[in-house]
């Protein structure tokens, strides 16, 4: 017999990005609003649709309207979404986390300089465990008064499980972009072997990634402690990657240093810009 309760609807929403430069130049704040409704908004610490500054249109989707308002209602990212802002994630993270409850792939990567905040937070975030809780705890609670006839939950928890080849377009694109890597040039050398072993060294880090964050839920990090530990695991993990290439000749030694300085000088900068993103907000301030 089929079920008498209404099912999960959809709620067509968009993202967009303002400019929001701190000490990374040309970085900006994603906010997600309702498509047809304008007054649905989720701001992420920041601005949103109601600020005359230019809007970019990054991402258009149809999310679970029920699943999302119960999992984070608009208005409650601060409380509800999951990220302690500046030590798990920041606004373009909290815009993938409401992104993530659609129908479709949708993310904020058209957002300038995005990459940053995947590259240190990840796509997601941290709380990766904390987070499929929320979203469960909330997919409960929607069905007991509707019935998922979309197949809401595996098509937002299977996208939740999927989130490596995302962050590793995000580590391409630093390593190019900031550490000035020929990483064509060395794919080329090996496609398949070297993208699935930067893959699982990838997957090592969030492991490594997400003890960070636990350590500070326990108390053993302050938020600059978190940033200051996170470096020092995206440089050990990124040398451990430069090693290896070292070793088997697809880099010289002397590249592999640089690279890793570059790597360095970009995470003091990021460091910097967050922790001048937090005292905004710890002012009252919005992004």
């Amino acid at each position: 017999m089929g079920s008498d309760k209404p099912g999960i609807s959809l709620l067509p929403v968009e993202a967009y990005s303002l400019d929001s430069a701190y000490v990374v130049p040309n970085s900006t704040h994603s906010f997600v609003v309702g498509k047809n409704d304008r007054s649905i908004q989720w701001t992420n610490f920041g601005r949103g649709w109601g600020t005359s500054d230019p809007k970019t249109l990054v991402a258009t989707v149809n999310t679970y309207k029920e699943w999302l308002m119960t999992y984070v209602p608009p208005g409650t990212e601060g409380t509800k979404g999951g990220i302690h802002f500046c030590v798990n994630g920041v606004c373009h993270t909290l815009a993938n986390r409401e992104l993530l409850v659609a129908d479709a792939s949708a993310d904020v990567r058209q957002a300038a300089k995005d990459e940053y905040a995947v590259f240190f937070f990840g796509k997601y975030g941290m709380g990766l465990d904390q987070l499929r809780q929320l979203l469960v705890n909330a997919y409960n609670t929607v069905t007991a008064g509707y019935a998922d006839n979309l197949n809401a939950y595996n098509t937002v928890m299977n996208r939740l499980n999927n989130y490596i080849d995302d962050e590793l377009l995000a580590w391409r694109k630093i390593a190019i972009d900031e550490a000035g890597i020929d990483v064509d040039g060395i794919l080329a050398k090996s496609p398949q072997a070297g993208l699935e072993i930067a893959r699982q060294r990838l997957q090592a880090y969030v492991t490594a990634r997400e003890a960070i964050y636990a350590n500070y839920l326990a108390g053993r990090l302050d938020q600059h402690g978190v940033q200051l530990k996170i470096k020092s695991t995206i440089l050990q993990h990124t040398s451990d990657y430069l090693n290896w290439l070292s070793t088997i000749h697809y880099i010289s030694e002397s590249d592999k240093n640089t690279y890793i300085n570059r790597i360095s000088a970009f995470l003091d900068r990021y460091i910097q810009s967050v922790r001048a993103m937090a005292l905004h907000v710890e002012s009252g301030n919005m992004l």
